[in-house]
């Protein structure tokens, strides 16, 4: 929803029309501080993992657009190996999307980049459960993990 102002402002107008007060808005997305900084210098990222490229990122803006005067029109295209094929993405400026949210009524509640909320998981008491499954996400790949770390969770709530 980073295109262009005109999507954005449509993606927030009908969240904020479709929500109650006191509603939850709750969605992920690539980070788009993370991405940059990952992309600094570079038009490229990827994951390889036993010779196959997993995950790439392609830089399709200047690397001096990202900034929360530029927010608008970052574009990358996002390859997993999964879906093999080219995604087109925009870049979310955390911070100006919490600026912009609270033009159409919704404030932050929380929010964590991925990274963020699996070192906090880790260092809470677990079941055993959770634990091996921690475990196992801690012991895979770090190309695997590195991507699912450019990730964001970030809930907002209708006043």
């Amino acid at each position: 929803f980073f295109e262009s102002r005109e999507t954005l402002d449509g993606f927030f107008q009908n969240v904020a029309e479709n929500l109650k007060p006191g509603g939850y808005f709750i969605t992920t997305f690539m980070d788009g501080a993370s991405v940059h900084a990952r992309l600094d210098g570079t038009s490229k990222a990827e994951g390889v993992v036993r010779g196959s490229v997993v995950w790439a990122i392609l830089k399709n803006y200047a690397d001096d657009a990202f900034s929360a005067t530029r927010p608008y029109g970052n574009r990358i295209r996002v390859y997993l190996e999964n879906i093999n094929q080219l995604i087109p993405e925009y870049l979310v400026h955390f911070e100006f999307l919490v600026e912009f949210a609270a033009t159409k009524g919704l404030q932050l509640v929380d929010s964590k980049t991925f990274a963020e909320t699996f070192r906090e998981e880790k260092m809470k008491t677990q079941t055993r459960s959770n634990q091996r499954i921690l475990d196992e996400f801690e012991a895979e790949d770090p190309v695997i993990r590195e991507f699912s770390e450019f990730n964001r969770w970030v809930v907002f709530q209708k006043m």
